[in-house]
């Protein structure tokens, strides 16, 4: 058991989460939530949602697929379903309060669509609708996902710890920094949703401990 001093930092990033996904609905920016739940897991200790499971990442199908959206939406497993029906996932690991592990995926919804606009159908009975019309529909857009794992690989050239995945499993282009959630969500409508102002504040910075290879020979993305 975590004494609430260990666990601190991933408490913080919770109330940050839950805090977040409130004013993105008041905001309109966001269809439905599901509000992320903590849970002790052996040594570790994570932060994600309800209906998060194991095994269904997009490292073991293939990548950005209207089946693999599908799956998803089908079993309610994202953290929140925006307006255009795109999903967000979030997974955080923990040891104490040191940040192991996290998973921050965008997963653009592959048809143009606008729930708001759809006088309440539910997503899936309105893809279901488009029958032969989804050629007008069928928006061609790449997932985005950041992973961190502070555990050491094999191989740090082209699996650096803090990396960025886009249009391919095999693509990771190292990234400066893991991101707490305000930092991915800004991050999303800054270069997804550019005609929308969404600002939320208090970013957690983690350890500098971090292990994360400047001496890197390749692209990489980084802020200040």
């Amino acid at each position: 058991m975590f004494s609430n001093h260990e666990r601190r930092t991933p408490i913080r990033l919770k109330n940050q989460i839950f805090n977040g996904l409130r004013i993105l609905q008041d905001q309109g920016l966001i269809y439905t939530y599901n509000p992320p739940i903590c849970a002790e897991k052996g040594t570790s200790f994570y932060l994600t949602y309800p209906n998060h499971q194991s095994g269904t990442s997009f490292s073991n199908r293939p990548y950005g697929t209207i089946d693999n959206y599908l799956s998803f939406l089908q079993r309610g497993e994202y953290l929140c379903l925006f307006s255009d029906a795109s999903i967000l996932q979030t997974y955080y690991e923990f040891d104490g309060n040191k940040l192991w592990k996290h998973r921050l995926t965008w997963c653009p919804c592959p048809f143009s669509m606008k729930l708001n606009e759809t006088n309440d159908i539910p997503p899936l009975d309105w893809i279901d609708s488009l029958e032969e019309r989804w050629k007008k529909h069928l928006v061609m857009r790449s997932p985005i996902r950041f992973d961190f794992d502070a555990q050491p690989h094999h191989d740090p050239a082209n699996h650096p710890a803090s990396h960025l995945h886009f249009n391919d499993k095999s693509c990771r282009i190292l990234v400066s920094h893991p991101l707490c959630f305000n930092r991915f969500i800004g991050f999303i409508f800054n270069f997804f949703y550019p005609e929308i102002k969404c600002r939320l504040s208090d970013e957690i910075l983690w350890n500098k401990d971090i292990p994360v290879d400047f001496n890197y020979k390749k692209a990489f993305l980084g802020w200040k």
